[in-house]
């Protein structure tokens, strides 16, 4: 199969809103765990639908204000996959700094973090999530970023 990849941007929110459409089973997220450093508190938003609306608000100011990046993965021109990437001071640790098995602490210097990896169910194990890592990491070093992986 031949992907394309295209950066998420005011261009592209269409295509982002599209992958993160309800009943995709990750549509409430996107992906804004890590940019707001904590899931929203279900006494204010106690269904999915209204962290959905919530979630897609905070990430589309984000994208307008240049400050959430990630990558599209496209599958003749329907999006198939995304891998979001930023610098730390755009994806905080959740909870304060604490870290996890899951979420290793950063080096001291990495700059820029690799946060999550969504891929449509009909395309998994089709190498969407790899084309959009090598993607991400061009996006990064096009930036001038620094990125090494780390060893557990």
């Amino acid at each position: 199969m031949t992907y394309t990849t295209k950066e998420l941007g005011p261009e592209t929110w269409p295509d982002f809103e599209r992958l993160f459409a309800p009943g995709t089973g990750w549509a409430f997220c996107a992906c804004m765990f890590f940019q707001r450093g904590r899931h929203l508190r279900q006494a204010e938003f106690p269904g999915c639908e209204a962290m959905r609306v919530q979630n897609q608000a905070e990430k589309r100011a984000l994208v307008d204000e240049g400050r959430a990046h990630g990558i599209l993965v496209y599958d003749e021109g329907e999006p198939v996959g995304w891998c979001q990437y930023g610098p730390l001071e755009e994806l905080p640790i959740p909870g304060g700094g604490r870290t996890s098995r899951r979420i290793p602490p950063v080096g001291a210097n990495v700059r820029w973090r690799i946060t999550c990896f969504v891929t449509h169910v009909r395309r998994r194990r089709r190498g969407v999530a790899g084309v959009a890592l090598r993607a991400a990491l061009a996006a990064i070093r096009a930036a001038a970023g620094s990125w090494r992986p780390i060893r557990r």
